[in-house]
């Protein structure tokens, strides 16, 4: 047994898998698996957000075009599929199993919101704090996201490292391009 089953193992809720913390794990895989992005939805209306909204779903599209073209690349099994005696504990789990794309997803949000805390931190120092709040609650999310993906038998505690890594770098990396682009409007306007 190599370290990647011997973590999941330790991890995965089995037989056991009942309460309230179980009830926890299920809701965080769902609102993790992309219905949390509705909550964002309300936003494209105002005019004030409706340019970072958006920016920040289309690098959600980049981040679910990674996941697909890695998952395919990869062909790794899930562990409910590929491990004796775990079974999927909440819903039908399909297609490959790295990297995680609710690891991946969830992570982006967090390092989108992290890179846009920088830049609303160094713009407006009396913010500050509450910019550090929100990162560090979408990093805690995030990293619940990722374990309730490997507790409930749907992938490796790999698949959600490898999916949180590349999130993360692909959110701050969205972030900071619309960052870049906006200054680069901002200096079209200027007479």
């Amino acid at each position: 047994m190599g370290a990647d089953e011997r973590y999941f193992r330790w991890i995965y809720g089995g037989a056991e898998a009942h309460g309230l913390f179980f009830a926890f794990m299920v809701a965080t895989t769902i609102v993790g698996g992309g219905w949390g992005a509705l909550a964002f939805v309300p936003f494209l209306w105002r005019a004030s957000t409706r340019r970072l909204v958006t920016a920040l779903f289309i690098t959600f599209f980049v981040a679910a075009t990674v996941d697909t073209a890695m998952k395919l690349a990869f062909g790794r099994l899930r562990p409910c599929f590929s491990l004796q005696g775990v079974t999927a504990l909440y819903g039908s789990p399909t297609g490959y199993s790295f990297p995680s794309g609710h690891a991946l997803g969830s992570f982006c949000f967090a390092g989108f919101l992290t890179a846009t805390a920088f830049e609303i931190a160094r713009k407006k120092p009396e913010k500050r704090a509450v910019a550090w709040i929100a990162s560090l609650a979408a990093i805690v999310f995030a990293a619940c996201v990722s374990l309730s993906r490997v507790y409930l038998g749907a992938h490796f505690p790999s698949d959600v490292a490898g999916g949180a890594i590349l999130g993360f770098l692909i959110g701050f990396a969205g972030s900071k391009a619309f960052q870049s682009y906006e200054r680069g409007r901002a200096q079209a306007k200027a007479p």
